[in-house]
């Protein structure tokens, strides 16, 4: 199997872009077993969320931050958990809610409950989709209070919008309701849009992935760090709307570029960024396996 990686760099200036980055920690993305779709898979160091108003996580560049209130997440793509509910004794619990007047937005569920989903499971169209939509402001949500018993780890399936394209993705989520918190692991979608997405098996590889990114902006740099795997070369591609993957910034990458072999579990290269990619207001990069 072919797989790729993608790390993105989206947001005003590109020196802040490429720094703000920089943080997203093991953002990884595998070609998963469906036919012509690429599977994106975000690969975070744990996040335990506590209290509202939680933690955001961005399905599309794999950011997280914490969220500075309920209410006012619009950003395409980004969705809210909270590990307990506590400003209303009523509903404490763990939640994920989708962006803020998102009416599409919606998690396979029962009613108001996200279903427990193990790794595997194809979430598309034929899964039922559920959400509850009393609180506009703070988008859609579904509650984890019914995953037991308390420490149980599972998948949230998620539909959501991007360009008013369907896209089907996953959370990889620990619930404890002892402790009163949820915990992120992972995340991912299918770029593809209207294609299933499918958590990966634990058991499996680890995947392909970018685990480090730096940029030098005196030296007009990046330096990518990902996970080795039995390909003995790899791409470097660029895209500026996460759609048209036509264009190499490197190719025939191979260990014997490593700046970095005293780590063998890694492969870590500079590149340049030649003068109008600095110019780009969004720029997106994804590694693949060449041989």
């Amino acid at each position: 199997m072919r797989e790729h990686q993608i790390v993105s760099c989206n947001s005003f200036d590109l020196a802040k872009r490429l720094g703000a980055y920089s943080a997203v920690a093991a953002a990884t993305a595998s070609v998963a077993d469906i036919a012509g779709a690429a599977e994106v898979i975000w690969d975070i160091p744990d996040i335990v969320v506590g209290d509202d108003p939680g933690l955001l996580f961005n399905m599309v560049t794999g950011e997280t931050a914490s969220a500075a209130s309920d209410d006012g997440n619009a950003t395409p793509g980004s969705m809210r958990l909270i590990g307990n509910y506590a400003a209303a004794a009523s509903n404490v619990g763990a939640y994920i809610y989708t962006p803020a007047s998102s009416t599409f937005g919606a998690f396979v569920g029962v009613g108001s409950d996200a279903i427990l989903l193990a790794a595997g499971a194809q979430i598309g169209e034929n899964q039922t989709f559920y959400k509850n939509t009393d609180y506009p402001s703070i988008g859609n949500y579904a509650n984890l209070n019914n995953w037991n018993p308390e420490g149980t780890r599972g998948f949230v399936g998620i539909r959501f919008k991007l360009d008013d394209a369907t896209h089907y993705g996953w959370a990889d989520i620990t619930y404890n309701d002892a402790l009163n918190t949820a915990t992120l692991h992972a995340f991912g979608y299918n770029d593809t849009p209207e294609a299933a997405s499918a958590p990966p098996s634990s058991s499996a590889p680890a995947p392909l992935a970018i685990t480090q990114f730096e940029h030098d902006t005196d030296a007009n740099t990046v330096t990518l760090t990902w996970r080795k795997t039995t390909a003995t070369s790899y791409i470097l591609k660029y895209s500026t709307d996460i759609s048209d993957w036509n264009q190499d910034l490197d190719d025939g990458i191979t260990a014997a570029d490593d700046e970095n072999p005293e780590d063998t579990d890694h492969i870590t290269v500079t590149f340049t960024l030649f003068e109008p990619l600095a110019e780009e207001p969004d720029l997106f990069f994804r590694i693949e396996e060449e041989i």
